[in-house]
């Protein structure tokens, strides 16, 4: 019965920390909200994300080292709730003509990004200790604390200000601190036989390993093209929506809704499991975001696009889940939390480029050719992910 326990208090975590975490999505439209244009935006998007693609693969390798991943979320996760109670306050300071709160968010993203590469990171460390424990449940309840708070956030929009949102996370943040320590006992019963005995010499960690994992660094090459219609969304949404005519207050209704279809999807994730590995999996989520993204180019009206982007939530779950386990399952030993997090650095990479690509395209030829053109590249990815995996398994068949 321990193990329904601990499975509930992950439940309640990954719906209080995803639910606190909507503050990001509003970045994009808080920096439009101060006039600045979207080049200025997608640069300091792109510069956000710099810091994304060092951060988690350094935090990471201080889990590895120090044989926590819970330890090291949680001191992440305090300091970003420490952040986040003076972000709403900077909005309206300006120094030479730049928000206070864009500094702030730099200092920031220190410990914001790496937050959620950790939280996976975890909780496939649990799943582990105990295999009755799923991390697709808990991660639907993640999905639902997205979609729950995203609609509360749209009464935040357009009763306040965007920059309001932030304060949910240090809200949230004591029970999940509270709840983690609890959940923590499971890392002792782990792995015990893992620690080193007094006179042994600890192993060096050898990042160096990963590099020579061809699925993985297969992986990470096309999905550094394919995870940027997801890492930019926040980004064009709100451009897409003014183009359509719809008001702001609307992306939270989108949002949540997406997040909202995130649990049916994240509850068939075990389902698909059994019948078809990650590697045909991935390469069908990644052809739908490339045919997505050519819908949004055509689309004409914000409840179509709700309805499309509810169908987009569905198979980002299912492509998350796939692609935290494929890479966690072929990591070397002793680096799992490192390569999670990598994964996320991958993430961020995509961000950079995208936003910097993006913020240059709608400028420069519009919001619709925009998405037609990161759907091109979309398509391109995937198809060169599915070329991989088929060489791969002729050099296996040839070994």
């Amino acid at each position: 019965m321990e193990y329904k326990v601990t499975q509930r208090r992950l439940n309640l975590v990954e719906f209080l920390y995803m639910g606190s975490m909507i503050g990001s999505s509003y970045i994009a439209m808080i920096l439009k909200n101060s006039g600045m244009d979207s080049v200025t935006v997608g640069s300091i998007q792109s510069a956000l994300a710099c810091i994304g693609m060092i951060a988690p693969p350094i935090a990471g390798m201080i889990a590895d080292k120090i044989g926590s991943v819970r330890k090291t979320f949680t001191v992440a996760f305090t300091i970003t709730a420490i952040f986040w109670l003076i972000i709403p306050i900077s909005a309206s300071i300006k120094i030479a003509g730049i928000p206070l709160m864009v500094f702030l968010l730099f200092v920031d993203a220190w410990s914001r990004l790496p937050v959620g590469s950790l939280m996976d990171s975890w909780l496939m460390e649990v799943q582990e200790a105990e295999p009755r424990i799923v991390y697709a449940h808990a991660r639907k309840y993640g999905s639902l604390g997205y979609a729950f708070f995203s609609l509360i956030s749209s009464l935040v929009v357009a009763w306040i200000a965007p920059q309001y949102i932030f304060y949910f996370l240090p809200i949230c943040a004591i029970p999940v601190l509270l709840l983690c320590r609890r959940i923590g006992q499971t890392e002792a019963t782990a792995a015990p036989a893992a620690a080193p005995k007094r006179d042994e010499p600890k192993q060096k960690l050898q990042v160096g390993r990963v590099f020579k994992k061809y699925y993985i660094m297969t992986y990470f090459a096309c999905a550094i093209i394919v995870w940027m219609p997801f890492m930019c969304s926040y980004t064009m949404l709100p451009y897409l929506i003014t183009d359509m005519g719809a008001d702001n207050s609307m992306m939270g209704i989108v949002i949540g809704l997406r997040a909202l279809m995130e649990v049916p999807a994240f509850m068939l994730v075990p389902i698909i499991g059994r019948r078809y590995s990650s590697k045909v999996v991935l390469p069908l989520c990644f052809a739908y975001y490339a045919i997505e993204q050519i819908l949004c180019a055509l689309i004409g009206g914000v409840w179509l696009l709700t309805g499309l982007l509810m169908i987009s939530g569905m198979v980002y779950a299912i492509m998350l889940s796939n692609s935290i386990s494929y890479v966690h399952s072929m990591a070397p030993p002793g680096l799992n939390a490192t390569v999670v997090t990598m994964n996320g650095a991958v993430m961020n990479l995509s961000s950079i480029l995208g936003h910097l690509l993006v913020g240059a395209l709608i400028s420069g030829v519009g919001i619709r050719m925009c998405y037609t053109i990161i759907g091109a590249m979309t398509a391109f990815a995937a198809g060169m992910m599915v070329l991989f995996l088929l060489f791969g398994k002729k050099k296996q068949i040839a070994a």
